[in-house]
């Protein structure tokens, strides 16, 4: 730096600091690069979890529907049980 004049140190600062500013962009853009399939997975897996939600919710619906047909064919059934049994008890 000895025969540099004020003119020439100021241009190498500026090269310098140039370099850093490179240097940190790249290995900020390597950090991105790393990070998004990491952000894809991690909304892939809150995608699955909404979904499973709303699907446990529309279930739940159907499950409810079910529970109430089987118990209404049910009690049919044990209608029929207690009509039917003294007559197979005892035939006429």
């Amino acid at each position: 730096m000895q025969g540099r004049t004020y003119k020439h140190r100021g241009r190498w600062r500026a090269c310098k600091l140039l370099n850093k500013v490179r240097c940190s962009w790249q290995q900020a853009s390597t950090q991105s690069n790393k990070l998004k399939p990491k952000v894809a997975k991690a909304q892939a897996v809150a995608d699955n979890k909404a979904k499973e939600v709303k699907d446990n919710a529309a279930f739940k619906a159907v499950l409810l529907k079910a529970k109430t047909e089987v118990t209404v064919a049910e009690n049919a059934v044990n209608a029929v049980t207690k009509t039917v049994t003294p007559i197979v008890a005892s035939p006429p």
